[in-house]
């Protein structure tokens, strides 16, 4: 039953600072929304869907070029639409100007909450193995929390890798990796002692 109850409380410990972690940073640090896309005039209603028979075809842009129907739409074929279709050209083209810095704020806010993530995480994984022989129950859970919050921080990031740069992604988790060996080697009783009492560490006597 003492065992069931540390285990227990190990749990409650890392899915408390696992839920501070993520709410804190959702309070503190707000996610960049995502820009509305524009809403078409009502005889244009269907532009984000392949036309269908008998509905026209439709208006939209995609990145740098636009469209009508299937055919890109040149300066000239835009002088022949109504001042209805340009207009809502123009607001197709200021959204995917929005949209391209959204992605690259989004980028950001990934690349920034995985580094916290990593930090704390990292930080309540090197606390816990530096209780380990000092208290029970609490460095396990701190194990646990640590290593969730780590697995959080990947998971916001796992969207935008690509932009964030592997570079910055090794050099985080090989800095952690780091600590974590650092902490435990030194915790966990495995440093060796000068006396040469057979690699039993400080908390073994």
């Amino acid at each position: 039953m003492q065992t069931l109850f540390k285990l227990t409380y190990s749990l409650v410990v890392a899915i408390l600072f696992i839920l501070l972690v993520i709410l804190g940073i959702r309070t503190f640090y707000d996610e960049p929304e995502a820009p509305e896309y524009p809403a078409p005039p009502i005889r244009l209603i269907g532009v984000e869907a392949p036309p269908e028979p008998g509905t026209g075809e439709p208006l939209y842009c995609d990145l740098d070029r636009c469209f009508k129907g299937d055919r890109e739409l040149t300066a000239e074929d835009e002088a022949e639409l109504t001042e209805e279709e340009r207009l809502y050209i123009q607001e197709q083209r200021r959204f995917q100007e929005q949209r391209r810095d959204y992605e690259d704020e989004r980028a950001d806010y990934h690349r920034n909450v995985f580094i916290v993530a990593s930090v704390l995480g990292v930080a309540a994984i090197a606390l816990g193995l530096y209780l380990f022989r000092r208290v029970e129950a609490i460095p396990l859970g701190l194990l646990l929390g640590g290593l969730g919050v780590v697995i959080f921080g990947w998971v916001q990031a796992a969207e935008d890798f690509g932009e964030i740069g592997e570079a910055l992604l090794f050099a985080v988790v090989a800095v952690g990796l780091g600590i974590v060996l650092a902490t435990g080697y030194k915790f966990l009783g495995l440093v060796r002692p000068t006396g040469g009492d057979g690699g039993r560490g400080e908390g073994d006597e």
